[in-house]
């Protein structure tokens, strides 16, 4: 599966002030006390959605820098998307800790 059809799978997120780095609306995942078969198959112990969402926005990056001249410019994207990076891998370790705690 490509990276374009992965993120194809997510909705996308309305802007959210408190949640500006986040594009995509996690998946859901089943209750708890659900038995280990329907986790499975729902997909809740896959790779955390972050971990592709920080890939897409490598991908969103090149394609905005391409555009771009101006040094300035280039830095001041450069710099968000790095800052969007950093927040999604935050995400993404604490996602991968709470799927790793469920799994126990």
């Amino acid at each position: 599966m490509t990276l374009q059809e992965r993120i194809g799978q997510y909705q996308k997120q309305n802007y959210n002030p408190y949640y500006w780095w986040r594009r995509f609306r996690g998946r859901d995942t089943v209750h708890k006390y659900q038995r280990l078969e329907m986790k499975i198959s729902n997909g809740d112990f896959e790779v955390s959605d972050y971990h592709w969402w920080m890939l897409w926005e490598n991908e969103l990056e090149k394609e905005a820098l391409v555009k771009i001249d101006d040094p300035g410019k280039r830095h001041e994207i450069r710099c968000l998307y790095g800052e969007r990076r950093r927040r999604l891998m935050d995400d993404f370790e604490k996602d991968e800790a709470k799927i790793l705690e469920a799994m126990y």
